[in-house]
């Protein structure tokens, strides 16, 4: 299942301490029969041309969610349900903000993206506070993992590659 919802409203007051939460895992009392995840990037719908193409700037980010639709093929055949819900997420926090407080947006158990800063800060308070692992998919910074339990890498930090 592909949405591409646009959120654009006034944002919400976000507080930041030196020491995030930990998050508070969801509780189910069962394995799942489905996962919900929500990809976040700068598709920038707006912006294809005039034949429903990708301009060259978001290029990048269809590949990553057609690899993302590909293993979800796959987890299929093996058993496993993953529904994806792409978001068009761009640089703004205001936009972000809003999204959190979509009701289908707030039905997500995995979160991959944003892929900018600011909504990358508001997607990591919300998915802290809810107990759901946020994953950047092309970061190298380790700053984002160290004091933020529920946050991954998928790629290795510099750190790490150069202990390799």
């Amino acid at each position: 299942t592909m949405s591409m919802q646009p959120a654009n409203s006034q944002p919400t007051a976000t507080s930041t301490t030196a020491t995030p939460p930990s998050p508070t895992p969801r509780k189910t009392s069962a394995p799942k029969s489905f996962y919900n995840v929500g990809v976040l990037f700068p598709f920038q719908v707006n912006d294809l041309d005039e034949r429903d193409r990708p301009v060259r700037s978001t290029q990048f980010a269809l590949d990553l969610y057609n690899g993302m639709r590909l293993a979800a093929k796959r987890l299929q055949t093996e058993g496993v349900l993953v529904n994806l819900f792409a978001y068009d997420v761009e640089n703004n926090a205001r936009q972000m903000a809003e999204l959190v407080k979509n009701g289908p947006f707030q039905q997500l158990d995995l979160l991959v993206g944003p892929l900018y800063a600011e909504p990358y800060k508001i997607a990591q308070t919300w998915a802290t506070e809810q107990g759901l692992p946020i994953i950047n998919p092309i970061s190298t910074n380790r700053r984002l993992v160290e004091a933020a339990p529920n946050v991954y890498l998928a790629q290795p930090s510099l750190d790490q590659q150069a202990e390799g």
